[in-house]
């Protein structure tokens, strides 16, 4: 059945019954299973109750602002209320919780029985644990005093749980206006605080910098503010009303607690930007609800830890130590530590720029996956394969993958389900995998102990589902795959998955075997056009490394034809071979489907980085990459265009200063000058020194120490060499890349009497936001490469600038720019 620009389309957890606004404000409630259907007038919004047993629904209706109704699906039950201001359902699902003009009461939807909640007229973020029996919600004094009240089903009136008295004894403190939340037992309360003393205060007359200082002024002006602006978690015991502030200016929650009920789990902040170089220590602590004590699990310099994390019922924290590369278990009852990987043989981390530039010490964990709530065990993931691991030491990993992974090139993960692995088959774990040679992605499934081999259940050309290792994947550049996970059926073996390809659009489809799948939807507007189909190209880097890229042409690509090709980058994309390709206008890269409807080429290699030879390494997979190419009877490599945007387009300005074999460029918010960009501050009050350290700059060194190192890779510094024409786009309100970066470039190759145009947006930032804007952008760079690639008459904009008009007219008289 089709419902036409229908919306909120809502199943029942017995899926019997499906939901949706329809235009004009009607409510569509359909049993599925008879096909019966109810059209009720008049619906604002709409909300169900999915958790109980009773499957209610509650809407507002058009009109009048305070009129609700509650009614179970089938409709055997429905009962109408005036002046609701704000409702909530249980978590479990038995109760609703209403605000009308007298306060707050809750209402057992069995019986329709309201219990009035006592002195709570002028309640406000007012909640309902998940039994139905207990409420607290904020209040305000005439004097602007806030305390959080306190009412249990039973009770003759409600209490105050915490007010100023209380709060100030923990320092000087206010509750903030935050959404409460009871722990899953019941038992403690967690609500937010601000700071009552404006603790930002710095004399603003003078500002003395210091060497020592360990975070920089206009970072610690920010840090204040924040500091007195934040609200904090805390948390308070509803018998004995005992509080505990968790966080602090100084300490900040390292995972989420709204589930916990017993600990929480805290680390002390750091000036991450600088944490590399100045000696200070991050600590990870366990905080006690029941007695309020810390206990410091670990206190480490950099590269400090990861994935801290409290699992199995509160029972066991995990951490992943990045200078040993190895996880630790802590037993929170047995109060013991233990390296839970010593027997693992494997890898367990990656640098974090992938596993080829080697260039720094700072590690980053593949991953741990938590199993259940009740066992002692978890998965934890190598390059290729995964393991499970006794938290408590006295069992021996188990290669779960059968080391299949590290034999065949494929990423073995497990599909998660929110914390613990997707319900699969009785014994077996579904996981995904993806060929690191092919680009392959698809399903198997393993057994979660060592009883047997994994099987494959499907691996094609097709994407499924997989979390790309490079670190950016745009959804500009190609449909992000880690996006939808397949989703299970709640009783039956039944999933449902996303499907696309190059050439195909992402559609959902049915299976039960993930061997065989039906379509669910149908949408293909790849079919009315010009599409890409992609290649891999595979060569050799001059230091023997093999080296990936992928090649889009169009579908009816002519092979006895030569086609201009336009390079596109940002690190490494190539894991994206099979990836569709979203047709859109340019926000910051060139669109792949719009070159290629245009018969042009777009080709897209990875690069890989080796400390300090950044701009040697950018340069050999370039040139190495064309003579691949050149090998293809269909590319025409003296047709060839460059475009990169960020660090894509310093990569744009070394190509540039660094080969001739470009006939045109397009940078957008690339560095150019990594000497005057090192010491200098970003908006955020952050020095851009860490980019160089060991960020994408990857110098590794200061400029004071090898200054040769940042000439080499400072573009700017190589004008003399550039002959390929340049289009640059900066935006002045640029806060990640300085906008003087490109004014360098601009008025260096100006100077030079190089050919260089630069166009600024206003009020865009690092990227352009503005649909006009876009359309403008691509239009422009389209005319650019048309021109110097295509032969196309040269736009007016590039002959004469700014102009009365856009300059988006093509100039008839064969001016050359």
């Amino acid at each position: 059945m089709e419902f036409k620009n229908a919306d909120q389309p809502t199943l029942s957890n017995n899926s019997k019954y499906f939901l949706a606004l329809l235009p004009g404000d009607t409510l569509v409630i359909l049993n599925l299973f008879t096909h019966a259907k109810e059209l009720v007038a008049n619906v604002v919004s709409f909300e169900m109750d999915n958790n109980g047993n009773n499957q209610w629904i509650k809407y507002s209706l058009v009109g009048d602002s305070g009129a609700m109704v509650i009614r179970k699906l089938d409709g055997k039950k429905k009962y109408q209320y005036t002046n609701i201001y704000e409702s909530h359902f249980s978590a479990g699902g038995g109760e609703i919780l209403m605000r009308d003009s007298l306060g707050l009461y809750v209402v057992t939807l069995k019986t329709n029985e309201r219990v009035r909640i006592p002195e709570s007229s002028d309640a406000k973020r007012a909640i309902l644990d998940a039994s139905g029996t207990q409420v607290a919600f904020l209040t305000d004094d005439d004097l602007g005093n806030r305390s959080i009240k306190y009412f249990k089903q039973g009770d003759r009136t409600s209490r105050i749980l915490v007010d100023k008295k209380n709060i100030d004894l923990c320092g000087k403190s206010r509750i903030s206006d935050n959404i409460l939340n009871f722990t899953s037992d019941g038992q403690r309360l967690f609500f937010s605080y601000k700071y009552s003393e404006d603790v930002s205060q710095i004399d603003n007359r003078v500002l003395v910098w210091s060497y020592k200082d360990k975070v920089l002024k206009p970072k610690e002006l920010i840090y204040r503010r924040r500091a007195t602006d934040n609200s904090y978690c805390a948390v308070v015991d509803i018998n004995s009303t005992h509080i505990l502030l968790l966080e602090n200016y100084e300490l900040e929650l390292a995972e989420g607690v709204l589930e916990n009920n017993h600990f929480a789990l805290l680390k002390s902040k750091i000036n991450e930007n600088e944490y590399y170089w100045n000696n200070q220590s991050q600590s990870l602590y366990l905080m006690s609800f029941e007695s309020g004590r810390k206990t410091k699990l670990a206190e480490l310099k950099y590269p400090g830890f990861q994935r801290p994390s409290l699992i199995q019922k509160e029972r066991f924290v995990v951490w992943f130590d990045s200078k040993e590369a190895k996880f630790y278990s802590f037993n929170t009852q047995s109060q013991s530590k233990i390296d839970i990987c010593a027997l693992i043989p494997n890898k367990l981390s990656i640098s974090e720029r992938g596993e080829a530039d080697k260039i720094r010490e700072r590690r980053f964990a593949y991953g741990l996956q938590e199993i259940d709530r009740d066992g002692n065990y978890v998965f934890i993931y190598d390059c290729y394969d995964i393991w499970k691991v006794d938290l408590l030491g006295g069992k021996n990993p188990i290669n779960i993958t059968k080391g299949l992974g590290k034999a065949n090139s494929i990423r073995f993960r497990i599909v998660p389900d929110k914390k613990y692995p997707l319900p699969y088959r009785r014994d077996m774990i579904l996981l995904y995998a993806f060929n690191m040679r092919t680009k392959e992605n698809g399903f198997w499934e393993a057994y979660s102990s060592s009883v047997g081999e994994p099987s494959k259940l499907i691996m094609d050309s097709k994407v499924y589902y997989f979390k790309p290792t490079s670190i950016l994947v745009s959804a500009n550049v190609a449909e992000d795959p880690s996006q939808f996970k397949p989703i299970k059926s709640k009783d039956k073996q039944a999933f449902i998955v996303r499907r696309m390809s190059t050439k195909e659009s992402p559609n959902l489809y049915y299976t039960r075997d993930f061997h065989s799948f039906s379509a669910v939807s149908d949408i293909h507007p790849e079919k009315e056009y010009i599409w890409p189909e992609s290649q891999l190209i595979t060569w050799t880097l001059p230091d023997g490394l093999k080296c990936d890229g992928v090649l889009y042409k169009p579908q009816d690509f002519d092979s006895s034809r030569k086609y201009p090709v336009i390079f596109n980058y940002y690190e490494r994309r190539s894991e994206n071979l099979n990836g569709y390709k979203t047709p859109e206008l340019f926000s910051h890269n060139v669109n792949i489907p719009w070159f290629v409807s245009r018969e042009y080429l777009v080709f897209e290699p990875d690069f890989y980085y080796r400390t300090g030879e950044v701009a040697t390494n950018i340069i050999n997979t370039i040139e190495s990459s064309i003579k691949r190419l050149d090998s293809i009877p269909y590319v025409d490599t003296k047709r060839m265009a460059a475009q990169g945007q960020s660090f894509g387009g310093y990569e744009t300005n070394v190509i540039i200063t660094g080969t001739t074999l470009f006939k045109a460029a397009c940078e957008m918010a690339g560095p150019t000058n990594i000497i005057s960009e090192y010491n200098s501050l970003r908006p955020s009050g952050d020095n851009n020194q860490t980019s160089s350290d060991n960020g994408q700059r990857n110098i590794g060194v200061s400029p004071w120490e090898n200054p040769e190192i940042f000439i080499r890779n400072s573009p700017v510094l190589h004008i003399g060499k550039i002959q390929t024409p340049l289009l640059i786009i900066h935006n002045p309100d640029d806060e990640s890349i300085s906008y003087n970066q490109a004014l360098e470039l601009f008025l260096g190759m100006r100077r030079a009497n190089k050919k260089v145009w630069m166009l600024e947006y206003k009020d865009e930032d690092h990227t352009v936001s503005n649909s006009e804007n876009q359309l403008d952008l691509t239009i422009r760079i389209q005319q650019f490469f048309d021109y110097y690639l295509k032969a196309t008459s040269v736009p007016i904009w590039m002959v004469n600038g700014n102009t009365s008009f856009s300059g988006l007219e093509l100039d008839s008289s064969n001016t050359i720019p």
